[in-house]
């Protein structure tokens, strides 16, 4: 799967597909999925990267967190920022407990 990150803007983009791009959809503040023609997700973009991202909704989940476990980057088991969230290396993080 590939993927460009921009460290500056602190965001990741996951390919899908390379189908053409035809519309987005915003599915909060910080994460962001591009359809092709077809209506099938082609991308995923995901802001804010450093802090953490939300899996919850993503087309291919269980893909796009293996590789964002691999990149190091930390997930939330849910929606909710003060939520448990996961390691890279999948181990459950309580609120408050990260360091």
């Amino acid at each position: 799967m590939r993927h460009s990150y921009d460290r500056e803007a602190d965001a990741i983009y996951i390919h899908l597909s390379e189908e053409p791009y035809s519309w987005g959809q915003d599915l909060d503040d910080a994460r962001r999925l591009d359809f092709g023609p077809s209506g099938k997700p082609r991308g995923i973009e995901l802001l804010g990267v450093s802090s953490g991202v939300d899996s919850t909704d993503l087309p291919e989940q269980e893909v796009v967190e293996s590789l964002l476990g691999r990149l190091g980057i930390k997930l939330y088991a849910t929606g909710s920022p003060a939520a448990t969230r996961r390691s890279a290396g999948g181990q459950r993080i309580e609120p408050g407990s990260e360091g």
